[in-house]
Formats: C-alpha cells, structure tokens, sequence
C-alpha cells in the first residue's frame, strides 16, 4: 500500500510540474514582445537647398533643428545630423536603405526617398551607428 501512494504522489507531482512549466510558456509566447517603433518620424523633415557652390545643405526637423552642408556626395555615401530625438540626412544614388543602431538593443528602419532619409529615436535610446546598404546588397556601418 505505501509503495503504489509513493508512486501516485511522484507521478502526481511530476504532472504538476509539466502543468506549471506549460503555464509559463504559454504565458511567455502570450506575452507582447518590446519593440521600438517608428511612430514619431512623421514629425521629422529633411529639408534640402542648393548653394550657389554646388553643395547642398539639409536642414533636418523636428523638436529641434540642425542644419548641414555638404559637397561631393559619392554615390555610396551618407551624411547626417542629429537632433537627439531624431536623424535626417542626404543619402547617395547606391544607398537603398539607413538602418539606425541604437542602445538598449534597439533598431529603427529610417525613411528613405529622393536621396533623403530620417527617423525617430525613441525616448531611452541613443544613436550608437547607421548601417548603409547599398544596392550590391553589401552594408556599411558608420559609428555614430
């Protein structure tokens, strides 16, 4: 009699165990994952004019405004500037997309289109580098 209790307790608390430990995937699958979004970037603007040099200045947009120049852009090339809250620049003709490396694990896909990019960055993260990639699919970080 004491034999077959000991069984029916050990089988017992084995399928206790198999029920907590399915509980606590299914929780975790259920559990939303934390991502850090691009919903902010519609408030950002590169805004580009031509110098009577030849180059280009981009003023980029937002809570705050930072203005660049530049000449000669190669076509693989990037030039940015950053507010903080976000990222704007000139992307060159190779350059097919931006993608923003931040802290905290982060990354944002910038906006790109007519030789311009931007994005947000979330609140609790900073930039830490870009990643260009360029039409023979071949990326490039630049640190930020």
């Amino acid at each position: 009699m004491r034999r077959s209790s000991g069984r029916v307790f050990a089988i017992g608390g084995l399928a206790a165990g198999l029920a907590a430990a399915l509980v606590a995937v299914l929780a975790a699958l259920a559990a939303p994952t934390p991502t850090v979004s691009q919903a902010t970037a519609a408030d950002i603007t590169v805004r580009v004019s031509r110098q009577a040099d030849g180059s280009r200045c981009f003023t980029v947009g937002g809570v705050a405004a930072t203005r660049t120049c530049v000449s000669g852009l190669q076509p693989n090339e990037i030039r940015y500037a950053s507010t903080g809250s976000a990222i704007g620049g000139l992307a060159g003709l190779a350059v097919r997309a931006v993608i923003l490396k931040l802290s905290h694990k982060g990354t944002v896909w910038a906006t790109l289109g007519e030789g311009t990019f931007y994005a947000a960055v979330p609140s609790g993260h900073r930039l830490r580098a870009l990643v260009k990639v360029l039409a023979n699919g071949r990326r490039q970080t630049v640190r930020a």
